[in-house]
């Protein structure tokens, strides 16, 4: 469960990959941290006895950003909220509303963020990364992002005028959780979904560029999987290892709503990773269930 002091983040889509713009998009996070990587080169010293460190060079100036906040909608309207859908976008969403992206590289997308915290500002630009969505019975479904981008320091910056979007998050309730073909007849019975696209995030080398890197971006060996937690059924009705020996695909369908915004996860080929078994309250459970979400 998310918590401590909610701060304010802004987000930009870069209209040139590597390019930052001012933050125009509010996020409002948990926690958030923007810091630069430690990478100083060390220099070693040849004229001490046993060749000792001597000062070091400063790597490039390149940081990682983690944001985490609660999937929320606009607030009017049935869309996503604006910041989130820009990350989501820097994370390899192709569209607003619409499909992963395909492989090519020109249709990825590179963010600038920047965050706020005691009259300062620090940002990350050039910056792609990957997301993770995670459900718990109950609780409002949160959204984590980590980013790797062009680092800038603290600079003065006063606190922007705020525009919370106050519609409330969707929570992990009344959902709609099916997986066609590969799943029980009952439905499953799950208290925690977590949906990871493991994505692979490497700087674009450019030696004509700030810091030899033009910008980041989604590599090769995209991976989505979904970790779930279901009950066990009689093997007669469901038996998941056999499944997964045959290698048999299925759809999952994740349905979340509000009751009156509604957001649809579908991933057309799934197919069950090896798992293990324990134990919920005085549940017999799959632990470590987990499903690979092919590329069609």
């Amino acid at each position: 469960m998310l918590n401590g002091r909610v701060q304010l983040v802004r987000v930009s889509l870069e209209a040139v990959k590597g390019t930052a713009l001012a933050g125009a998009t509010e996020l409002w996070c948990y926690g958030p941290e923007v810091k630069r990587d430690d990478n100083a080169i060390q220099v070693e010293d040849a004229a001490t006895g046993l060749g000792g460190p001597d000062d070091f060079l400063p790597g490039p100036a390149t940081g990682t950003a983690t944001l985490k906040t609660f999937l929320r909608p606009a607030a009017a309207g049935h869309a996503l909220d604006a910041g989130i859908l820009a990350c989501l976008q820097a994370c390899g969403l192709k569209s607003a509303l619409g499909a992963l992206t395909i492989a090519a590289e020109a249709d990825q997308k590179t963010l600038t963020i920047d965050r706020y915290v005691g009259g300062l500002m620090k940002r990350l630009h050039a910056a792609a990364g990957n997301w993770q969505l995670t459900a718990e019975y109950g609780k409002p479904v949160e959204l984590q992002f980590d980013f790797n981008g062009k680092y800038t320091g603290f600079a003065t910056a006063a606190l922007p005028v705020p525009a919370q979007n106050l519609a409330p998050p969707l929570r992990s309730e009344s959902m709609t959780l099916t997986l066609a073909d590969i799943g029980p007849a009952g439905g499953l019975k799950v208290s925690k979904l977590t949906l990871n696209a493991n994505n692979p995030v490497e700087p674009r080398e450019d030696l004509t560029a700030t810091l030899g890197i033009g910008y980041y971006m989604i590599g090769a060996g995209r991976r989505y999987v979904v970790e779930l937690d279901p009950e066990a059924a009689a093997l007669a009705d469901w038996n998941p290892e056999a499944i997964h020996e045959a290698g048999t695909t299925g759809e999952l369908t994740v349905v979340l709503t509000d009751g009156t915004t509604t957001m649809t996860l579908t991933a057309p080929r799934v197919q069950l990773l090896p798992m293990g078994d324990g134990v919920r309250g005085s549940k017999l459970i799959y632990a470590n269930w987990r499903a690979q979400c092919n590329h069609d």
